[in-house]
């Protein structure tokens, strides 16, 4: 990798830490201090807060997660979906990721948890982690491989954490193959930049990038359906929010992150409907 691809790398990388140290306590008070992901409304969903729940048991079922197993959650924000499947299935679950502010809330949320519910929390790059090889028998990454510049090193350093016969689990956001308009581009430029993604992978060239790594029972599953109502509940808060959050950045009250955030919020469902992105399960074995 020559200098400028890593001073460019560095850069994106700083831009997610900024982004959740700034946004974090946005994310805890209108969606929830626990889980940053979308929910899915499996028919009979009461709720927002069992939706966010229903993601990570349906994570937990395509892993077939149980106490025999190490589990490494690669981006794991505030530790939502670490302290879910400890409690429930007994694995010994580690979480990494590179912000400082969401690390010690992990940390705090998980303080007064019984040992053998506790997750390991660490402050780590999960594309440069300082794990030995075959440490997991479970690898999950909830939509944080957006976050990474080249989702091939994220893919790299996964196949080598996994044991011989882990399974790799990726939800996450995947653009379609539909060529774009010019606004088209932008809003999606929007919806990146106010969440601090470089790029997202296309569907098949993810499927690329697992099989290249070397990764085998490739298998990928579209989810758009379940999270659609997630994305249409960050529409319209945004929509309702955008005119005050537009002028506590012009007054100065919060940081220009705060902003793009917002916007954000609603361009994800407008390039959801305009068909540039689907959400997807993709799973592998090692």
């Amino acid at each position: 990798m020559n200098t400028a691809t890593t001073a460019i790398m560095t850069e994106k990388r700083e831009d997610f830490v900024r982004y959740y140290d700034e946004n974090y306590g946005d994310y805890a008070a209108g969606w929830s201090p626990d889980h940053m992901h979308y929910g899915f409304w499996l028919p009979g969903t009461n709720d927002h807060e069992e939706s966010l729940v229903n993601t990570v048991k349906e994570i937990i079922k395509e892993l077939d997660i149980s106490t025999r197993d190490t589990v490494l959650d690669a981006g794991s924000g505030s530790g939502g979906t670490c302290r879910y499947i400890a409690r429930h299935t007994g694995a010994r679950v580690t979480g990494i990721n590179l912000s400082p502010v969401l690390h010690g809330q992990a940390l705090l949320l998980s303080e007064n948890l019984p040992d053998k519910e506790r997750p390991r929390f660490e402050l780590m790059d999960f594309t440069d982690t300082a794990f030995p090889d075959g440490s997991f028998s479970r690898v999950l990454a909830l939509e944080s491989v957006c976050h990474t510049p080249d989702k091939n090193d994220f893919v790299r350093e996964a196949f080598r954490l996994l044991q011989k016969g882990g399974r790799l689990l990726v939800s996450d956001f995947f653009l379609t193959d539909k060529k774009m308009t010019e606004d088209e581009k932008e809003m999606l430029n929007q919806w990146l930049r106010g969440w601090a993604m470089p790029n997202l992978a296309g569907i098949e060239e993810f499927k690329i990038m697992l099989a290249r790594a070397g990764f085998r029972d490739l298998q990928h599953h579209d989810k758009t359906e379940l999270i659609y109502k997630s994305s249409s509940l960050m529409h319209d808060g945004a929509k309702e929010t955008l005119p005050a959050a537009l002028l506590r950045y012009q007054k100065g009250e919060v940081p220009q992150s705060y902003l793009l955030h917002t916007v954000a919020l609603a361009r994800q469902k407008e390039c959801l409907d305009a068909g540039l992105w689907r959400y997807f399960f993709f799973t592998a074995g090692r």
